[in-house]
Order: structure tokens, then C-alpha cells, then sequence
């Protein structure tokens, strides 16, 4: 593994050789034609305006994506009983997604401290109190506060 750029993460160019920095990328596609709506990628929905797509992970975290804002409106911030908030930005998610071995927030705090005892901890970090995945290391995103993963 390598790490690379954030800035070089979804940018339209593959810079790693398995083609991983472009996977899972919004598209941005230019509308055509006001009769065919825009059809987004798997994992993302169109913004209001219809001109670009955002992934759901994006939406209601605090920060706008979509140029019109649509992602970041009608946004509940006070996450219900039953709901995991995200740690960063403000995004809630059903708590039966928590360590369900996909990241559904954007920050991916969903996955972290999932590890029971039984699986093996490929890092830990901030002073061995959290264990993160493999995965997670060289990524471009800071997952511990010690930034030891990056």
C-alpha cells in the first residue's frame, strides 16, 4: 500500500494501480436533457438541482457537497435513540449499521472499535486504546487522533 494525496482521491484519474482511489467517487455527470433525469452511481442520489450526484454517506454530514446545499438540507442533527451520530460532521445512522462491516458515515466511525477479542488487531492506535483496520491505514483519512494510521 501506498498513501497518496486526498486531493488526488476522486479527481477522475486512477493514481493507484488497483484503480481504488477513483472507487466509490460521485459522479458528476452535466444534464443533457431536462426529460432525462440524472441516473447516479450505486451508493449515491442526485442532488435537488439534478445536475451532479452525491453519495449518501455525504449527506446531512455537515458540509455541502451539492452545489445548490440540497444534501445538507431538512438534515435532523439531534440523532434518535435508536441512531448512531457520526463523529464527524453531524450525519445519524440506524444503529444496526454500526459494525455492520460497511461505513455508512463519511469518517467511517461506524467501523471503528468493532474488533472482539477474537479477530486480530492489524493497528492500534492512540495509545493502544482503539483498534482500526487494515483497510484504514494509508487511506488519506485520519482515523486515529494520533494520526499514526497515515
Amino acid at each position: 500500500r501506498k498513501c497518496i494525496e486526498g486531493a488526488l482521491v476522486c479527481d477522475g484519474r486512477s493514481h493507484c494501480a488497483d484503480g481504488s482511489d477513483e472507487m466509490g467517487c460521485p459522479i458528476t455527470v452535466s444534464k443533457t436533457s431536462s426529460s432525462a433525469p440524472l441516473k447516479c452511481r450505486m451508493g449515491s442520489k442526485p442532488c435537488k438541482d439534478g445536475l451532479e450526484c452525491v453519495l449518501y454517506s455525504h449527506v446531512c454530514d455537515g458540509e455541502m457537497d451539492c452545489k445548490d446545499g440540497s444534501d445538507e438540507q431538512d438534515c435532523e442533527y439531534q440523532c434518535k435513540e435508536d441512531q448512531f451520530q457520526c463523529a464527524h460532521g453531524r450525519m445519524c445512522i440506524d444503529r444496526k449499521q454500526v459494525c455492520d462491516g460497511t461505513p455508512q458515515c463519511q469518517d467511517r466511525s461506524d467501523e471503528l472499535d468493532c474488533f472482539s477479542r477474537s479477530h486480530e488487531c492489524k493497528h492500534q492506535c492512540d495509545n493502544k486504546t482503539r483498534c482500526i483496520p487494515e483497510s484504514f491505514i494509508c487511506d488519506g483519512e485520519k482515523d486515529c487522533v494520533d494520526a499514526s494510521d497515515e
